[in-house]
Formats: structure tokens, C-alpha cells, sequence
């Protein structure tokens, strides 16, 4: 079995963890939707958004709010969300991303960040700096990789290298925005 082989086997096997908890725990997946204010105070500073796309978007109304708010289109992606699971836009004005990179194994983390820069240069991040008190059914902690601001702050930059840190409202958290290029 080759790495990429792998990546996409560990891939898949999370993917069907988090199927597995969002049909067991209805209202997982929303911590997004106390982010609005400050995505919004972000996002209010840039003309001509026009579509949004939450990558990872869980069962949580954000983006919709938000485009809402901007006069812009939402689209919503999350595979493990049966009627999200395709991506829907291959581009948008803004992306994004809350509650969601630490769900991601470190081998393929490179591979969606990829993915989200190829739909948009300007990204709003938020990510959990600590184990999730969520456990996966198999056992295994809900947050695969767990690392500091500014281990974060390194990685995004080599991809957006065009990043600020932003506002985050919860203590264990970081929130950064890709200004674009």
C-alpha cells in the first residue's frame, strides 16, 4: 500500500467516525454558530464577497447567516455529511473554516488545505488547541491533531503566506485570516 493509499484509507475511516456522530448526536457540529460576530467583523472589511463556502460545515447554519448578512451566496461542504459531502464550488469569494483542521490527521492536513486554497486565497480559520471532550466510536480523542497558535500560525503560512491572527472568543482556541494574494 503506498502513503497516498494510506492517507486516503485513514481518510475515509474518520470520515465514517464522524457519520457515525453526527447521526448519533444530533446537534454536533455546530460550535460555529458563536463565531458569527467575529466572522463577521472580519469579513465586513472586504468588498465584492459575493459566495461563501464553509469547509466543514458540520450541521451548523453559519454560513448561511453570514452570506446573509454580506448579500452573498453560502455553499456547504462536509463529507461527513451525506447531503453536503461533495464540494460544491470549485471557487468562492471567502471560505470558512471553523472547528475543523483539528479533526484532520497531520499526513493529509497538507491535502485540505491545498483543497480550501484552491476555492479561495481569503479564508477565515478557527481551531481547537486542545483534545475534544468528544470521543470518536472507535475510541479514539475526536481531535487528531492538536498543536499550539503558533505551530498553526507556521503551517498556514506555507500555503497563505498573506495570514493574520484574529479575535477567537474561546480561550483554547485560534482564529487567523488569509488576506489573499
Amino acid at each position: 500500500m503506498t502513503e497516498a493509499d494510506r492517507v486516503l484509507k485513514r481518510r475515509n475511516e474518520l470520515i465514517g467516525q464522524y457519520e457515525m456522530i453526527h447521526r448519533n448526536k444530533p446537534n454536533y457540529g455546530r460550535s460555529s454558530e458563536d463565531l458569527l460576530g467575529p466572522m463577521m467583523r472580519v469579513f465586513s472589511k472586504f468588498d465584492g464577497i459575493q459566495s461563501i463556502l464553509d469547509y466543514g460545515c458540520g450541521r451548523s447554519h453559519t454560513v448561511d447567516w453570514l452570506a446573509k448578512l454580506l448579500d452573498a451566496e453560502a455553499h456547504r461542504y462536509d463529507p461527513a455529511i451525506p447531503q453536503f459531502s461533495v464540494l460544491p464550488v470549485t471557487e468562492c469569494d471567502a471560505v470558512i473554516c471553523t472547528d475543523v483542521l483539528e479533526h484532520i490527521p497531520k499526513e493529509d492536513m497538507q491535502n485540505v488545505i491545498s483543497e480550501i486554497a484552491s476555492v479561495s486565497h481569503l479564508v477565515y480559520f478557527n481551531i481547537c488547541t486542545r483534545p475534544a471532550a468528544t470521543m470518536l466510536p472507535n475510541g479514539e480523542n475526536a481531535h487528531c491533531t492538536v498543536e499550539t497558535d503558533n505551530w498553526w500560525f507556521s503551517f498556514l503560512q506555507d500555503t497563505f503566506p498573506l495570514i493574520k491572527k484574529t479575535f477567537s472568543p474561546r480561550k483554547q482556541n485560534v482564529s487567523f485570516i488569509t488576506l489573499g494574494l
